[in-house]
C-alpha cells in the first residue's frame, strides 16, 4: 500500500515545463473530478428555459395546432425516418407524414431535418399557428437560441429561423421521448 502512495505519472502544472512535474496517484480523482468540471463548464451552451411538456395529451387554444416530429436512425443501414403528426386542440389528426430520407451524420441533425420538415409540412397543410414538440431538448435549445449557423446541421437551424416568418404563431417545446411516441411511430422503419 505504501508504494501506491508514492507512486507518479507525469503531468504538468499549469504553464509548467511538461517533462519534468508529477502528479500522484492520489490526486488523480480530484484532477479528473476537476478537468471534467472544467471542460463541461467550456463546453456547455448558454442556459435558456426549455418548456418539458408532461407525458400524454395537453390541449392548446382552439387556433393552434399542435405538431409532434422525430427521426429515427435504422442501424447499419444508409437510411432514417422523418415522422410527423399534425393534431387540432382535442388531440384529433388533422395530418400525418412518414418519410425515409438519406441518414445523416447525426443524431442531432437528424431531429433538425424533422423539425424543418415539420414546419415545411405544417405550411404545406395551411397550418399557420403552431406549436412544435421534440424529443431532443438540445435539438429544441438550439432552435430556441440560435447561434449555431458554424456547427454540423447550422445550416437547418438558419432555415428553421427563415421558415418561422411564414408563421401567424410558432412555438417549440421540448417533450419527453414518451410523450413524443405517436410521431415516433410515424418514422418508417427499414
Amino acid at each position: 500500500m505504501a508504494a501506491c502512495a508514492s507512486t507518479a505519472v507525469r503531468q504538468p502544472p499549469p504553464g509548467g515545463n511538461k517533462t519534468s512535474s508529477f502528479l500522484f496517484l492520489g490526486h488523480i480523482r480530484r484532477f479528473a473530478r476537476d478537468y471534467i468540471r472544467d471542460f463541461k463548464n467550456l463546453t456547455s451552451m448558454p442556459s435558456a428555459p426549455v418548456r418539458t411538456a408532461p407525458r400524454g395529451w395537453r390541449p392548446l387554444a382552439n387556433d393552434v395546432w399542435k405538431i409532434n416530429f422525430d427521426g429515427a436512425m435504422f442501424g447499419e443501414s444508409d437510411e432514417a425516418g422523418i415522422g410527423v403528426i399534425i393534431r387540432d386542440c382535442r388531440g384529433e389528426v388533422k395530418a400525418a407524414l412518414s418519410e425515409k430520407i438519406k441518414k445523416p451524420p447525426t443524431v442531432d441533425v437528424l431531429e433538425l431535418m424533422a423539425a424543418k420538415r415539420a414546419m415545411t409540412f405544417s405550411l404545406e397543410t395551411r397550418t399557420y399557428r403552431a406549436m412544435l414538440e421534440g424529443d431532443s431538448a438540445l435539438v429544441i435549445k438550439a432552435i430556441q437560441l440560435g447561434g449555431w449557423e458554424f456547427a454540423q446541421g447550422g445550416h437547418l437551424i438558419h432555415d428553421i429561423s427563415t421558415l418561422k416568418n411564414s408563421f401567424q404563431s410558432i412555438s417549440f417545446s421540448h417533450i419527453v421521448r414518451q410523450g413524443n411516441a405517436v410521431a415516433n411511430a410515424f418514422s418508417p422503419e427499414s
